[in-house]
């Protein structure tokens, strides 16, 4: 068996595991509607703004639409496709099924490589859906189309696949480190939404410098920033002293190195623990 075959083989083993698993079908129901749909209600909230808030053609407009589009995608991903992450990796240690794959032959390597490569495919595919809702908005709405204008997005798709597969890494992590469901899902937010900032918070108060921006979650965040965050007149800005956002190369390369760690990490635990 060729290692594209080996590959393929471990994809089409998770895809019938949850096929029919409804948990599973609902949450990717919910992310694609919700990631193709949801940007329209800036329709209803974006007229009432004044400035220097932006208009709501800037939502739908190439580039500008790449953009206001990964945000919601940046959230979306790391709310549902990390929860779905958790909830499908543990349920195997829940049900012995890693254990079963291990006595019908898989070694612990094949088994950590199947669930890295659906960390990919789901990276991939939330990449698809972001790539082609933002192309149907952005040639809906934009006048005088062209080539150009339409790519104008500083590599917004390979960096929409960098923080999504940053995001899964990290939660597929806390699932060979912790493996039970709800102590997972309360540490991958807990960490996400909570424990980050007040280190981060902590950092700016003893040590207001802008090596606060490079801690693992907001250098995976800032490849895909909240918008808002650039206007130069920004609060934080002025009150920190420096932009309250990475560089778009800044936030890549650390999340790289960031993920490729998240990566061996989770093979180290992986491979050292029992099953």
């Amino acid at each position: 068996m060729t290692q594209i075959n080996k590959y393929l083989y471990f994809l089409q083993i998770e895809f019938e595991k949850y096929r029919y698993h409804n948990l599973s079908k609902v949450i990717l129901g919910i992310f694609t509607l919700l990631f193709c749909f949801i940007i329209l209600y800036a329709k209803e909230v974006v007229p009432n703004v004044s400035p220097p808030l932006p208009s709501v053609e800037t939502f739908f407009e190439f580039p500008t639409v790449w953009d206001y589009q990964g945000q919601i995608g940046n959230w979306l991903v790391c709310i549902f496709l990390g929860f779905l992450v958790i909830q499908q990796g543990c349920q195997e240690f829940s049900y012995k099924t890693v254990r079963q794959s291990i006595i019908n032959g898989w070694t612990k390597q094949d088994y950590f490589l199947s669930k890295f490569l659906v960390v990919i495919t789901y990276a991939t595919f939330a990449t698809l859906i972001y790539t082609l809702s933002t192309l149907i908005y952005g040639v809906i709405h934009t006048s005088d189309l062209d080539f150009q204008i339409i790519f104008d997005s500083n590599y917004a798709i390979p960096r929409f696949w960098l923080m999504s597969f940053g995001y899964l890494s990290f939660a597929n992590l806390l699932v060979f480190l912790i493996r039970r469901s709800g102590l997972t899902t309360i540490a991958y937010f807990g960490y996400i939404f909570i424990f980050e900032f007040l280190m981060r918070m902590l950092h700016l108060y003893y040590f207001k410098h802008r090596s606060i921006l490079f801690y693992p979650i907001n250098s995976i965040e800032d490849i895909m920033p909240n918008p808002l965050f650039k206007l130069p007149d920004f609060w934080m800005e002025k009150a920190w002293g420096f932009k309250p956002l990475l560089t778009f190369g800044e936030a890549s390369i650390s999340a790289l190195i960031y993920s490729i760690v998240i990566v061996c990490l989770t093979w180290v635990i992986f491979k050292k623990r029992d099953i």
